[in-house]
């Protein structure tokens, strides 16, 4: 069947296209290389409101990683803000975009165990645009696709951590690298969320008897 070899291209009317990012070359999801600590802070200046979905499946060893992270999240003491919704969506996170979306946060931070290539409990970030078709972690709905469905029905950002597995597939605990990863992500995430928590300026008080003291005009 002819690809329309010959023919010219149709005019394009004048409209700039936005060019979406192509997915990898090679199959594989494009991890970056700067710290997670960084990104994330970077990423949550300005939120409103932040939704930490924990991704796994605790009966396969290092893939119940992200469920691990938000369990230790609601321990942490003080607890964090209302303005913060920690979610345990388990191995099928498609089936908990409802209580995304009722809450409506601006961002969402998923964790799940990731596999790059790295030593068991590397933590890192994936850039959500560039998963790979095949994905990185091991469920049912991949990553890309509710990375996607979130930021489209939500318009809010989403951030995804990934936590390299040990071993995955088989009953047990988490292995020991990947233990410590989770505290140190759980621990990490609750200094940044607290830090984007929207502070209440305090308010100037005014002493009995005393007046503020007029603005004078920059004109006079």
């Amino acid at each position: 069947m002819s690809r329309g070899v010959g023919r010219r291209p149709p005019p394009s009317c004048g409209r700039r296209r936005t060019r979406e990012p192509a997915p990898p070359r090679s199959g594989r999801t494009i991890v970056m290389t700067r710290p997670w600590t960084s990104v994330v802070r970077r990423a949550l200046r300005g939120a409103r409101r932040v939704a930490v979905i924990g991704v796994g499946n605790p009966d396969r060893g290092d893939d119940g990683a992200g469920l691990a992270c938000v369990r230790a999240l609601r321990t942490i003491r003080p607890p964090l803000s209302r303005r913060v919704r920690l979610i345990e969506a388990g191995s099928m996170p498609e089936n908990f975009t409802a209580p995304v979306r009722r809450f409506a946060p601006s961002h969402v931070i998923v964790v799940d165990a990731a596999r790059a290539g790295r030593r068991p409990g590397a933590v890192f970030p994936v850039d959500p645009r560039r998963i790979a078709h095949e994905d990185v972690s091991s469920h049912r709905a991949p990553l890309s696709w509710l990375a996607r469905y979130l930021a489209e029905t939500v318009g809010c950002r989403v951030i995804v951590i990934g936590i390299q597995p040990a071993r995955t597939g088989v009953e047990g605990p988490l292995s020991a690298p990947v233990g410590k990863s989770v505290a140190r992500v759980a621990a990490g995430l609750a200094r940044l969320l607290d830090v984007a928590r929207p502070r209440n300026r305090p308010r100037r008080t005014i002493r009995a008897g005393k007046r503020p003291r007029p603005v004078k005009s920059s004109s006079a």
